[in-house]
């Protein structure tokens, strides 16, 4: 298997695992929200202000992609509110329509930018575990890193900051809205392309600095991965135990 493709398949299984431990991650939260305030309002109230920093990512990544690609922005807010369809939102950034591919990279942005937050945030502050990660051994070197990341200056400010930056940054449906065409033309270039025995004269250097491009957005994402797996067990005890205080059940 070549260097990109080995690459590409890392990013497909570790961006399953991260979707996964969003949705966890985020019920739970709610779950405990509405544990403390006993209400849902109450319960959104505090989900929105827990991951406010990655809002304000992810909204203004909106904003400075629209901007760049001169696209018109009419209003951007970065506090939670009720959408006219009645579904709460922490934030967004209301554009105009334009054509698919810049509708595309606009809801792209925030990945783009998350990911490179990520990187910035444990390369220059979470030294211990910034050179643990290989190609092939991404998660589990990070996870055996965890006890010299304790050393770590500020080591809770960069890890709340990794854990609200990195599950802000993941696309939202109306972010993927124009996605489907977008990868529908690239496939079909692809296969083209592919037919016409293209790909079998891609230089080696190539496929060695797209595998390392790629390799990048993984070592993110196993950062981001990493900052979930050691909030989850906190979150799951202080809901269990907020259960028992209240004697409620939260449902799920």
């Amino acid at each position: 298997m070549s260097a990109a493709l080995e690459s590409l398949a890392w990013l497909v299984g570790i961006t399953l695992v991260m979707l996964m431990l969003k949705r966890w991650i985020h019920r739970h939260v709610r779950g405990v929200g509405l544990l403390l305030t006993g209400s849902n309002a109450g319960s959104f109230v505090l989900f929105s202000a827990l991951f406010f920093p990655g809002t304000v990512a992810h909204e203004l990544s909106h904003l400075i992609a629209a901007r760049f690609l001169d696209v018109r922005v009419h209003r951007i807010s970065l506090l939670p509110s009720k959408q006219r369809n009645g579904v709460m939102s922490l934030g967004f950034v209301d554009v105009d329509r334009t054509d698919a591919l810049r509708e595309a990279l606009i809801g792209l942005a925030p990945l783009i930018t998350g990911t490179a937050l990520t990187l910035l945030i444990a390369s220059n502050n979470l030294a211990p575990v910034a050179g643990a990660a290989t190609q092939t051994a991404e998660l589990g070197e990070l996870m055996g890193s965890i006890p010299r990341l304790l050393s770590s200056r500020d080591l809770y400010l960069w890890l709340y900051l990794i854990f609200t930056i990195s599950n802000g940054m993941l696309p939202s449906e109306s972010d993927r809205r124009a996605w489907a065409p977008i990868a529908l033309w690239l496939a079909a270039i692809g296969l083209v392309m592919y037919l016409a025995g293209a790909f079998s004269a891609v230089p080696d250097t190539f496929d060695r600095d797209l595998g390392s491009a790629v390799r990048l957005i993984v070592r993110a994402f196993a950062f981001a991965v990493t900052v979930d797996v050691l909030v989850m067990p906190i979150l799951f005890v202080l809901e269990q135990l907020l259960q028992v205080l209240t004697g409620k059940r939260v449902e799920y």
